[in-house]
């Protein structure tokens, strides 16, 4: 009996390998893979030829599984029980005895299923999960010998597979295997887990919403833009550098309709420092131009490609409607980031002692609606800012003390800047 057990045990070890396989092959990053098969591993690329090819992957383990279940379950059932039988016929007592064909099966069947349950599933796919990309390039070489040997099998019960879905109308994935949903999870387990570093996550986090925003979400708008006339005396334009306090100044001719470049204070100081006169003409590097719609993701690529830092935004009418620079798509990046020209706070929302926020107009909505838990319409939306939100409710220009529901929040108009909303109270109200 000890030679039937074996090759029963065998046969549920076969049956462990495939459901490993499947869960490793399943379950592997299909990235790893790729970075191992390009550097020239066969078993690597083995396993990405079958996770690419579910239509092919599949059936084979399903067709290994039930052939080595059902070839355990009936070599057993018939060698197996048969010895049991004899062996408790010999040695049990007769009241015993007389139901020996019955025991023996009830005894198989418990110890075939629990054994099955753990050597031939539950282990195999939790060392599987654990290592995936490894045991799906041990198997993935055997896999490939398997599904081209069942062939006609496999293509047989694909094609039944595909008839049967289409049946139902889900032949085609509506959907990406993948979402966004599913990355931001990842990182959230990766930061668990200790692969990730808080810091890690979070820029990895924001880089992901860069797509849904648009320039018009964090671009300086047009009241707050320093600009150099290009006709300004020389003995003047130092100074108004200064005064601005940064290091690169759009340059406009007649209007701020039609800037034509921008000077960096570096090229103004060198001159200024060789006693050469200062030309803002010779001086002026080319502006780049996008419009107000342009995603963020596509900004940061268009700053690449153009080695510039400082980007002109423009309305539909081809007018200036604001400025965007690098630092500001990296702010969506890593957060604020403060300069000695900006002060050291954060001075967009200021927390005051019973709870409610000091809220700068200009701050994004979306900074807002994510310090508050609120839930935003999707874009598109006619408005980026706070002071843009209160406009679009109000749908006229407020006055001190004007005050709003939104969203479950309190809004107050607490500062005005002649027609512009300059500070704003948001609360919740108290039950």
């Amino acid at each position: 009996m000890l030679q039937e057990i074996l090759i029963v045990f065998a046969l549920i070890l076969a049956n462990g390998f495939f459901s490993g396989a499947e869960m490793a092959i399943v379950a592997s990053r299909k990235g790893r893979l790729r970075s191992l098969a390009e550097g020239g591993d066969r078993r690597a690329r083995a396993a990405l030829d079958l996770a690419s090819s579910p239509d092919r992957f599949l059936p084979t383990v399903q067709v290994g599984i039930t052939l080595v279940g059902t070839l355990a379950a009936a070599y057993g059932g018939d060698r197996l029980v048969s010895s049991l039988t004899g062996w408790i016929a010999a040695h049990a007592p007769p009241t015993i005895a007389a139901a020996a064909r019955p025991l023996a099966l009830t005894t198989f069947v418990m110890l075939l299923s629990f054994t099955t349950l753990l050597v031939g599933e539950l282990v195999p796919k939790r060392l599987a999960l654990r290592r995936a990309e490894a045991f799906a390039r041990f198997a993935a070489p055997l896999m490939q010998r398997l599904a081209w040997i069942a062939r006609p099998l496999v293509w047989g019960l694909a094609a039944a597979t595909t008839g049967v879905l289409r049946f139902l109308g889900a032949a085609a994935p509506t959907e990406p295997s993948v979402s966004v949903e599913d990355i931001r999870h990842l990182l959230e387990t990766g930061r668990a887990e200790g692969v990730l570093e808080a810091v890690e996550q979070a820029v990895a986090t924001e880089a992901l919403k860069l797509g849904d925003r648009t320039v018009r979400d964090i671009m300086r708008p047009r009241i707050d833009v320093d600009a150099l006339d290009i006709e300004t005396p020389q003995g003047e334009i130092l100074g108004a550098i200064a005064m601005a306090g940064y290091s690169r100044l759009p340059v406009y001719e007649g209007s701020l309709d039609h800037i034509i470049g921008y000077v960096s204070i570096k090229d103004v100081l060198r001159s200024t420092w060789m006693g050469w006169p200062i030309e803002l003409r010779k001086m002026l590097h080319r502006a780049i131009f996008v419009p107000e719609t342009m995603p963020l993701n596509r900004l940061l690529e268009l700053f690449q490609k153009e080695r510039n830092q400082l980007a002109i935004v423009l309305d539909e009418y081809g007018g200036t409607e604001g400025l965007v620079t690098l630092e500001d798509v990296l702010e969506e990046l890593v957060g604020e980031i403060h300069d000695e020209h900006r002060g050291g706070q954060d001075s967009a929302f200021v927390q005051r002692e019973d709870g409610s926020w000091l809220v700068d107009g200009s701050a994004a909505v979306d900074d807002l609606a994510e310090r508050f838990g609120v839930k935003l319409e999707p874009p598109p939306r006619d408005y980026s800012t706070v002071s843009g939100l209160v406009l679009a409710e109000l749908e006229r220009i407020p006055a001190v003390g004007d005050t709003l529901e939104w969203r479950g929040l309190t809004v107050e108009v607490v500062d005005m800047d002649g027609r512009r909303i300059d500070k704003l109270l948001v609360s919740r109200p108290r039950s």
